[in-house]
């Protein structure tokens, strides 16, 4: 990620730009690449780009918007969508985790997950990216911060070799 994404970023964050319209020009951008295009294309006027961002995009967005496309960041927007989620995630003391599993966790189970998150972490909230791996056998793998708690079948052998190995 550059520090060009991460200032903007930043700025998207302190101008208070509420999350919901931050994630529908996201999305927008995401599902309609040809808008993303038009955006980056330095042979549209930058009126033109600026009337397409009034026409499309939340109102809260409109203004950042058409800073990126005056100072030529629009094919960042991802980037800088993403470094924003993370920007504000660590403002508003939000843990990020990913979830490996083979047999997804009843509601019960992540509820669990997420409380000692929480609790380990001092986050407010847990929020965790589920991630299917069935090479794992059983179990699950757990990634936070930079630990990870591999309760994975798949670990657990990779262990027991480990210790026989060592002997």
């Amino acid at each position: 990620m550059t520090q060009t994404s991460i200032s903007y970023a930043t700025v998207l964050y302190e101008l208070k730009t509420d999350r919901e319209a931050v994630e529908t020009t996201r999305q927008i951008l995401r599902e309609v690449p040809q808008v993303q295009k038009a955006l980056e294309d330095p042979r549209v006027s930058l009126e033109a780009k600026h009337r397409l961002v009034e026409r499309i995009f939340p109102k809260e967005m409109q203004n950042f918007l058409k800073t990126m496309c005056d100072h030529d960041q629009a094919a960042k927007a991802e980037e800088i969508f993403r470094a924003y989620q993370e920007y504000a995630d660590k403002q508003e003391n939000i843990l990020t985790a990913t979830l490996s599993y083979v047999t997804l966790p009843t509601e019960e189970q992540m509820e669990k997950i997420r409380q000692f998150l929480c609790r380990k972490y001092h986050s407010r909230e847990a929020k965790i990216e589920l991630v299917e791996n069935p090479e794992l056998i059983g179990g699950f793998i757990l990634k936070a911060g930079s630990s990870e708690y591999d309760w994975s079948l798949k670990g657990r052998l990779q262990q027991l070799t480990q210790q026989i190995i060592r002997r």
